[in-house]
């Protein structure tokens, strides 16, 4: 198999995936490549890996409850260190409660109410 169709398959599932989650899948992959003999290829696929992640992180996905002011796009890439060059997608999804859920790089920032009530629940009943 070719480096690109490890990396195409990676990027598949690092989609929504956190920072931990996306290392342990490195690791993962390492692991595999040096049982299968294939350890030359890693860096050639960490290069076609860049190079997906690099169209796909020009975007910001951005759940909210309500439809976002252009003041509350300022405050979401100013709280994330997102560049100006970066399309915001944005989601309006009426089971949130209220509070956003920011994707950016493979990274969710999740600061709805709905989360935060759902981790309450929990805490309280366990």
């Amino acid at each position: 198999m070719k480096p690109v169709h490890y990396a195409e398959a990676l990027f598949a599932l690092a989609e929504n995936k956190t920072e931990d989650e996306l290392d342990h899948l490195l690791r993962y992959l390492r692991d595999y490549l040096t049982k299968k003999h294939l350890l030359p290829l890693y860096p050639e696929i960490l290069k076609a890996f860049e190079k997906l992640q690099h169209k796909k992180e020009l975007r910001i996905y951005v759940k909210t409850s309500h439809p976002l002011t252009r003041d509350e796009r300022e405050n979401i890439r100013k709280e994330h260190h997102i560049p100006l060059s970066a399309l915001f997608v944005e989601t309006v999804d009426q089971t949130l409660i209220g509070g956003k859920i920011v994707e950016y790089n493979y990274v969710r920032h999740d600061s709805s109410h709905k989360k935060a009530l759902h981790k309450l629940y929990q805490h309280l009943t366990a």
